[in-house]
């Protein structure tokens, strides 16, 4: 009988070492079916405050490096800002991050105007923040789907909705920069790839019932192409008379969400 149960357990440990990996390697794929649905619930659903607030902080850190390199803010910067960025970017699922400077138009190898750092989730939809500094003001966003709510020098100044309607620190209406509404389209023909952006290159600021200027609306890049001719930087702003400093200030927050936001979303964003 002992030797019978001997030859019973050890039967049973052969079979068992059979099955082990087997279940261990079903655990392994139900465990990671389990994080795949976590990560896509997590990518499809808004930011929460935790989250907003650890992506503010990582901003903060990532332009008191790059402030340092920046050229000292003048009056001559307002007029001199490029329609451009340069940026380094990564995407994980539906998060973007990125980083970069909004460069001189005539000087545009020496040191940029702006540093700034985006963080958001979404592509049609985004949710999340845009910092962005000049050795003399900061700016910070606050992107949602609805608008973008500004703070200069961590102060309320004032936000923009999707219609275009400006808002000031109070809520009130006070003007309108209305973006162009049409997207950019990629399409390929075989090895071919082409960028469609067929939308007005500017659009009016107006505020108090004033036009005080244009703002850029640059078009977007298709990723991993190189031009042999380096393009001519156009201007992010383009003055209308003697802004005062009211406008100064809403042309320039103006101009960094069109260019180190929304431009360099739509060129991230497009596959």
């Amino acid at each position: 009988m002992p030797v019978g149960g001997t030859r019973t357990f050890a039967e049973l440990l052969t079979i068992a070492g059979c099955v082990l990996p087997f279940c261990i390697g079903g655990l392994g794929l139900i465990a990671l079916a389990v994080f795949m649905m976590y990560t896509i619930h997590r990518q499809w659903r808004p930011p929460d405050a935790t989250t907003l607030a650890e992506g503010w902080e990582q901003l903060q850190e990532q332009l008191d490096e790059m402030v340092a390199q920046l050229r000292p803010w003048s009056s001559e910067g307002l007029t001199d800002l490029a329609a451009g960025w340069r940026a380094r970017w990564w995407r994980i699922g539906r998060d973007l991050n990125a980083r970069g400077t909004i460069p001189s138009r005539s000087d545009p190898d020496g040191p940029s105007w702006v540093a700034f750092g985006l963080k958001v989730r979404g592509a049609r939809r985004p949710d999340g923040h845009l910092l962005a500094r000049t050795t003399e003001q900061s700016f910070a966003y606050r992107i949602t789907p609805d608008s973008v709510m500004i703070q200069v020098d961590g102060e309320p100044w004032g936000s923009i909705r999707l219609d275009g309607i400006l808002l000031d620190a109070e809520e009130q209406p006070i003007g309108s920069a209305p973006r162009p509404k049409r997207s950019p389209i990629r399409f390929s023909i075989g090895p071919i790839t082409r960028l469609r952006d067929t939308r007005e290159r500017s659009y009016p600021v107006t505020i108090r019932g004033e036009t005080i200027g244009h703002l850029a609306c640059p078009p977007a890049r298709l990723k991993g192409v190189i031009h042999l001719r380096r393009r001519a930087l156009t201007p992010a702003i383009t003055l209308e008379g003697s802004p005062s400093r009211e406008a100064e200030i809403w042309l320039l927050s103006l101009a960094i969400l069109q260019i180190a936001g929304y431009n360099l979303m739509e060129t991230a964003w497009i596959d």
